[in-house]
């Protein structure tokens, strides 16, 4: 049988019988895929607990309805049903409060077309409504720290050196941040620092009182107050 290019949605046939499930079956395609808000993407295995119209993206190494399902769009519908992302594909993760986008290999982060920067030179607590922003040095003629907010699932911010000056980036009190170098999360108010020109880091908390590393660039150090 014919499909469509892109969500592999079967086709009918002229006088095809019993057509209409086959329709039903595409629109089922289409109310997911036009707008899918996924649940979870850190689960191997179905929750168990379905009634119908949810969404998960199965993380490695997927088990049982997932199996081999691994990065697709998998939805409840009397049973599991599967969409595979095409490059470009936007989702939002609602445990992440976040948007992600299928880069034809992995899901990442999405970054809208439009960065929000913001060039700090002194001492600056970082707010929640900061979310998403992008961070620099850029102007300062020492060090600046930034503050970082109690860490709660779904906040995220990038950090970039743009002078020759050190960022700092300090927890909260009883906070973990991992340490970049091995992944490992440092001991608890432990802070990071970079002082290189162009070095970034983009963090984010998965998990209430930690952050972790998505994406780094240069040296960053773990550093004991």
């Amino acid at each position: 049988m014919a499909t469509t290019g892109r969500l592999i949605n079967i086709e009918m046939e002229v006088g095809q019988s019993g057509g209409e499930n086959l329709f039903n079956a595409a629109l089922r395609n289409l109310d997911i895929a036009v707008f899918p808000a996924v649940i979870d993407r850190d689960l191997l295995d179905p929750p168990g607990s379905e009634t119908g119209g949810e969404v998960y993206i199965p993380k490695a190494t997927a088990i049982n309805a997932w199996t081999g399902e691994e990065d697709s769009i998998a939805y409840y519908d009397n049973g599991y049903k599967f969409i595979q992302p095409i490059e470009g594909m936007v989702v939002y993760v609602t445990d992440e409060n976040a948007f992600i986008e299928f880069d034809g290999t992995n899901w990442v982060f999405h970054r809208t077309s439009h960065l929000n920067i913001e060039h700090k030179t002194g001492a600056y607590t970082v707010l929640t409504s900061d979310s998403g922003k992008v961070f620099t040095n850029l102007g300062a003629g020492s060090q600046v720290t930034f503050s970082l907010p109690l860490a709660t699932v779904g906040l995220h911010y990038t950090f970039k050196v743009m002078v020759a000056q050190e960022i700092r980036l300090d927890p909260q009190t009883g906070e973990q941040m991992t340490d970049p170098a091995d992944g490992i999360l440092a001991s608890a108010g432990e802070y990071i620092t970079a002082n290189a020109l162009t070095e970034f880091i983009h963090i984010a908390c998965f998990t209430a009182t930690e952050w972790d590393v998505l994406e780094v660039s240069g040296t960053w150090t773990e550093e004991t107050p």
